[in-house]
């Protein structure tokens, strides 16, 4: 098959598996990627072809390990379903990813990031991904009809994994989004820029950051921050870990409970070291 062959065919596979469309997306631009690497057609590439590429995303290219994964992933789908050849996992090994606690934002600086927010759209955005725990991408798809009202309660069309699931809905949220569309009056998507599109992700988070510098706020946060402080503020107010996994739409309570590492509990702060309850020889 040539290149070109092979790429139809890995785009109908994916379309078969019932992979979002960003995980489509991502497939495609990094097979591609991996495709123009090598001057020769990729069915004749094998288990050494993908080492050497993978080696030159880790030495020259200044990605993460997380980032280089995502390749590791897409060229496993490309040989194990598309090729139908199968590789040596051993020999295509993923890297280990250290996940760093990230820098959380007080109450008080979320407020300020609110209060420098001049534009209405994505100060509701904002208000919203905080008050609900929302993924940006998540909340750039909502639907004028996915806000409930009545039972304060957001739908959120396939999530993460493909999964529909309901968030909270705040009532200052609420109030603000009923601000915001006095003023846009949207009628498929909640939330559209001038031009009657909805936001991108990019512009959402690129909006933040502007929001960050207005407020002098130096730490390092995107919009995901928002997300996580969230879950942390509602683990400070003792909400259960069941319930913060129900409305973050995690699969699994592992997810979730590394948010223990964050919180500022004072419950947790209460635990005493056994090293203390020791008498101690003098």
């Amino acid at each position: 098959m040539s290149n070109e062959e092979v790429m139809n065919r890995l785009k109908t596979d994916i379309k078969l598996r019932g992979l979002s469309q960003n995980t489509f997306d991502d497939y495609v631009l990094k097979v591609s990627k991996f495709m123009s690497y090598f001057d020769c057609p990729v069915d004749q590439l094998g288990e050494p072809e993908v080492r050497k590429f993978l080696l030159y995303l880790c030495e020259n290219c200044n990605l993460t390990n997380g980032t280089v994964n995502t390749y590791n992933s897409a060229i496993r789908f490309l040989y194990r379903v598309t090729l139908n050849k199968i590789l040596n996992l051993y020999q295509v090994p993923r890297l280990k990813q250290n996940r760093k606690l990230p820098q959380l934002l007080t109450p008080q600086e979320i407020l300020q990031v609110f209060d420098n927010t001049p534009n209405p759209m994505y100060r509701a955005i904002f208000m919203t991904i905080y008050g609900s725990g929302l993924r940006v991408s998540e909340a750039v798809n909502i639907r004028v009809e996915d806000i409930d009202s009545e039972k304060m309660r957001i739908f959120i069309r396939q999530g993460k994994g493909g999964c529909d699931r309901y968030a909270t809905l705040s009532q200052k949220a609420l109030e603000e989004l009923r601000n915001y569309w006095k003023i846009a009056r949207p009628k498929d998507f909640l939330f559209i820029t001038r031009l009657k599109t909805k936001p991108c992700t990019r512009s959402v988070n690129d909006a933040f950051q502007a929001s960050l510098a207005r407020a002098g706020i130096n730490k390092r946060a995107t919009i995901h921050t928002l997300r996580h402080c969230f879950a942390t503020h509602l683990l400070d107010n003792n909400t259960s870990l069941f319930h913060i996994k129900t409305l973050l739409g995690h699969s699994s309570i592992k997810s979730t409970t590394w948010y223990l590492h964050l919180t500022d509990n004072a419950t947790l702060k209460q635990v005493t070291s056994p090293l203390d309850s020791m008498n101690l020889p003098e």
